[in-house]
């Protein structure tokens, strides 16, 4: 079975990489299922859950942890929407492919995400103010905000610059019972933050051994 196609649960475990194929009889009572050893049983429909038509969402809009681990390196997502869970099939630079429950998974997505135009407007607004800043490199006369904003590859919602690429969400949070109020900082403040927050390192999951080298887009 092809894993980015189809997830197979059976009697809520997942078992796709396992099966060959998982036919349901004609009067869909029960389905027959040939496992890669070459065997093939039959289970109840009631045990069987085939999912398909999984969402593909850009994988450098998420970071992904499990178990307090980041999980690095990964070049495809499809998401499957189960009955009463959503399962993950990530696929990673070195090959390898994975399956999780969602609630296996700590997602944080980033405010870059390509769905939300005005989010994108603001950050390439943004971006256009840095290339006029006069914070310059001594030496080579290097715009340093510009080159900042190049290393950019994603925008936590929880971080400070966050505010300006989402004001829908700033506006909830002054609307909101008990808030005090928000004062924003100037952009370059912002992006500083940002940077900073980028600066710890995180650890990759055993799955995905390897870790983020030289040349490196930075994530916040």
């Amino acid at each position: 079975m092809n894993p980015k196609a189809t997830l197979l649960l059976i009697k809520g475990e997942i078992k796709t990489s396992e099966v060959i194929s998982c036919t349901p009889s004609e009067d869909a009572q029960s389905w027959a299922v040939t496992f890669a050893s070459g065997k093939t049983y039959t289970y109840k429909s009631s045990s069987i859950e085939l999912l398909d038509s999984p969402e593909q969402p850009d994988p450098n809009l998420y970071q992904i942890s499990r178990n307090g681990k980041r999980l690095f390196h990964i070049t495809a997502i499809y998401i499957f929407r189960g009955k009463q869970e959503s399962f993950w099939h990530l696929c990673f630079q070195d090959g390898s492919e994975r399956d999780y429950r969602q609630s296996e998974l700590t997602v944080a997505t980033s405010c870059l995400d390509r769905q939300k135009p005005a989010g994108t407007d603001v950050f390439a607004y943004l971006r256009q103010i840095a290339e006029i800043s006069d914070l310059k490199h001594e030496e080579t006369g290097e715009t340093l905000l510009t080159r900042r904003f190049e290393t950019i590859g994603f925008v936590g919602e929880d971080v400070a610059l966050a505010k300006y690429l989402d004001p829908v969400s700033l506006q909830k949070e002054e609307t909101s019972p008990g808030n005090s109020g928000y004062a924003p900082i100037f952009p370059s403040g912002a992006i500083t933050a940002s940077m900073r927050r980028s600066e710890t390192p995180g650890t990759s999951d055993q799955r995905d051994p390897g870790r983020p080298g030289r040349g490196r887009r930075r994530q916040f």
